[in-house]
């Protein structure tokens, strides 16, 4: 059932981190002296004259895990990793950075790099004996041929300068881009099975949110079908975990019904979020039923005790998803990352603030509200940072995606609460990604800091065509709430800068259409004026935020708040009020929340939306 009254606080208890994960079955892999990815671990891999062996895992890496059990710990490999090489153990949750470039295909990841961080081998999984021979090959080429290997590196080197440069302002944003990205997504779409490709196969929620505001925009119902047909699929198919809720990560198979069992946070936010949004479109109640399920996962199993956050994710475990649910109680549930994510948990207030209303459910309100004040609690100690690590004041500092996701979450607050304090974080937020991140020529944001003493490929900075659509959402709201045009300009910047990136990408780019959606259509605005704590008000804001049509931003009033009420220009009144605005036209007040619907539907219509069939204009004195 969907939790009711106080937040539950039945997650996992207190959790040690270790700044090395590895498999939590028995294994040697942490014999190996491993390094953390620091300036000081290449200068000891150049003092010592060794090539630097790269480990990229992940704590809920089934992979990982295995090889961590056979592989590194293989005697052979130990000795060849501690005696050839300075070994480097990076987690990709918490150095996405790094694992953004140096990745290999997969997790795990193994690369050989110069003590200047240049690639000479891959690899993702191997067994001991690859492995081994990797290693041996490895060794008796930086000692035989090395100057083939620093000059081929030199060559890389020049590659990656030249990609940095390259994601530049060459062309205005075009609607017609978010034509070609729907067009791409649809002729990828399975349709025995729904979903995209054939196996392995991953919810791609973006190309679904794409596909579902797209029918809102256009009617075609065969875009509805085929979110339909792909919700169905991973409902029922498998992927779904009927037992305990929540979904995994993926299946190996083209239907479904192999799923790959490790759950993450992201996935089920997103999931839950999009199945919502489908109820409210569709009506149908098992996509309600899912949702709260996802929502009753996520506060059973990833809600963090004393911190209002959630973990990241939670491990796979073959053995224990084949049990029933009662002996998977007996055996212990499986390991959950200990580190709270800034960009996941500013997602995680976004999505319990939209789904409180869908579902009805004012502790998930309660969750959204305090997992985003703990955030902006950390942030009052120290920089934004990427990570926490309850206790620990380490870790790196935040990166684009998580000054986009909690600037969003700062709006949907504000939004929701009509406090003041979060419109002046997200200004200040905001201000402070532009500071750190942006690239005043060029266009677009950097994905992390400028950092002098940065090490191999991280001395190249990259603007990912994903984080740089969550930037540009985020700054297209802020500018609509604000309307300061310089959030606008940077907005466009962005989306300029990374329109080529776009159209090589193309089915891979829903984030970045729905983005120069958001950007050049500009919203309906419902802003609600009322009494944050009478029920009539609530009543109205809940119309209003189960809107089903793209385009429009809720905002609440407080008629306390005079400053604000001014600055939009409504009245006071004694019964809360809804005004459904298209730049400066809007339609007379609303005092019925029933009305508010139909309302904003004929106000979208394209025959009406023109300045002569409109009710009255703002500043008109009607």
């Amino acid at each position: 059932m969907l939790p009711s009254g106080e937040p539950a606080k039945s997650g996992p208890a207190e959790i040690r981190v270790s700044p090395f994960r590895f498999s939590p079955r028995p294994n040697q892999a942490h014999e190996i002296h491993w390094q953390e990815w620091s300036a000081a671990a290449f200068d000891l891999a150049r003092l010592e004259d060794k090539p630097v062996l790269l480990s990229i895992s992940a704590v809920w890496c089934h992979w990982c895990h295995v090889m961590d059990e056979k592989a590194l710990s293989d005697p052979d490999v130990m000795g060849l990793a501690n005696g050839s090489y300075v070994p480097v153990r990076v987690d990709s949750d918490q150095r996405p950075d790094v694992n953004a470039r140096y990745n290999m295909g997969g997790w795990p990841t193994v690369a050989l790099l110069t003590p200047e961080g240049d690639v000479i081998a891959g690899y993702t999984y191997m067994d001991s004996s690859r492995l081994r021979t990797a290693l041996e090959r490895g060794a008796a080429a930086w000692t035989r041929d090395r100057q083939t290997l620093l000059d081929r590196s030199l060559k890389a080197r020049d590659r990656l300068a030249k990609q940095a440069a390259a994601a530049t302002i060459t062309e205005e944003p075009d609607a017609s881009i978010v034509d070609e990205v729907v067009e791409a997504v649809t002729a990828g779409y399975d349709a025995e099975h729904g979903g995209f490709g054939t196996q392995p196969k991953f919810p791609a929620v973006p190309a679904l949110d794409l596909l579902l505001h797209s029918y809102l925009v256009t009617g075609s119902g065969a875009r509805l079908e085929m979110v339909q047909r792909t919700l169905d699929g991973m409902a029922e198919g498998g992927l779904y975990d009927v037992e305990e809720g929540g979904f995994f990560r993926y299946s190996t198979s083209r239907d479904w019904s192999a799923p790959h069992y490790e759950k993450m946070l992201r996935d089920n936010l997103d999931l839950m979020d999009l199945y919502a949004r489908a109820y409210l479109v569709t009506g149908r109640e098992q996509y309600r039923r899912v949702a709260v399920g996802v929502v009753d996962y996520l506060l059973a199993h990833l809600y963090a005790k004393g911190t209002g956050m959630f973990f990241g994710s939670q491990d796979a475990d073959e053995g224990y998803y084949a049990l029933p649910v009662k002996e998977r109680r007996q055996r212990g549930s499986p390991g959950v990352d200990g580190v709270l994510y800034t960009s996941l948990n500013a997602r995680a207030a976004s999505v319990f603030l939209e789904g409180a209303w869908v579902l009805a459910s004012s502790s998930m309100r309660e969750v959204a509200v305090g997992c985003l004040d703990f955030l902006l609690e950390q942030v009052g100690h120290w920089p934004l940072r990427h990570s926490y690590v309850p206790g620990d004041a380490g870790g790196i500092p935040a990166l684009l995606i998580d000054y986009a996701e909690v600037v969003n979450a700062l709006l949907d607050a504000h939004a929701e609460t009509a406090s003041p304090g979060y419109l002046e974080w997200a200004r200040h937020l905001a201000d402070e990604m532009v500071r750190r991140l942006s690239d005043h020529e060029g266009g677009g944001f950097f994905d992390l800091p400028e950092d002098p003493e940065a090490v191999g490929k991280l001395r190249f900075r990259d603007k990912p065509l994903g984080d740089n659509s969550a930037a540009a959402r985020a700054l297209v709201r802020l500018h609509n709430v604000t309307f300061e045009g310089e959030y606008r300009e940077k907005a466009r910047g962005a989306l300029a800068a990374l329109a080529p990136v776009c159209r090589r990408h193309r089915e891979a780019a829903a984030e970045y259409a729905l983005a120069l959606e958001a950007f050049m259509n500009p919203p309906v605005e419902v802003s609600v004026v009322g009494a944050p704590d009478r029920a009539e008000t609530r009543k109205m804001l809940r119309a209003a935020a189960t809107i089903p049509y793209p385009h429009t931003e809720v905002r609440s009033i407080d008629p306390e708040d005079s400053d604000r009420l001014a600055q939009a220009g409504y009245p006071a009144a004694e019964s809360p009020q809804a005004y459904v605005c298209l730049n400066t036209v809007c339609l007379a007040p609303i005092e019925d929340p029933e009305a508010l619907h139909g309302a904003v539907r004929g106000f979208l219509q394209p025959q009406v939306r023109d300045l002569g069939s409109m009710i009255r204009s703002i500043g008109d004195g009607g």
